[in-house]
């Protein structure tokens, strides 16, 4: 029974490969290599602008945080001199002894 089954399965697969080789002719295997080709080049340049965005989004990533830690500096810096303004007077108020 599997005998039968190999043998009929090797038919069909012959049968299928004659019928591939007539669909398949030299002109459209040029057709179908033309078609892939142009998916491959337009693949590439999907992948080229993609870089390309990621790229300037992460420069955008770094200069939003840079800007960010700048800003926090500035803060912490105003913070420091009202500080030092506030307790200036209270110095000028204790008597020097």
């Amino acid at each position: 029974m599997s005998g039968r089954l190999v043998l009929s399965n090797l038919r069909n697969l012959r049968k299928g490969a004659f019928v591939a080789k007539l669909l398949y002719s030299p002109s459209m295997n040029d057709v179908l290599l033309s078609r892939a080709e142009r998916a491959i080049e337009a693949s590439r340049v999907l992948r080229a602008q993609h870089r390309a965005v990621a790229d300037q989004l992460e420069n955008a990533k770094r200069e939003v945080r840079r800007v960010v830690m700048e800003s926090a500096m500035l803060r912490a810096e105003l913070k420091a001199l009202r500080d030092d303004r506030e307790e200036q007077p209270a110095q000028h108020l204790v008597p020097p002894e």
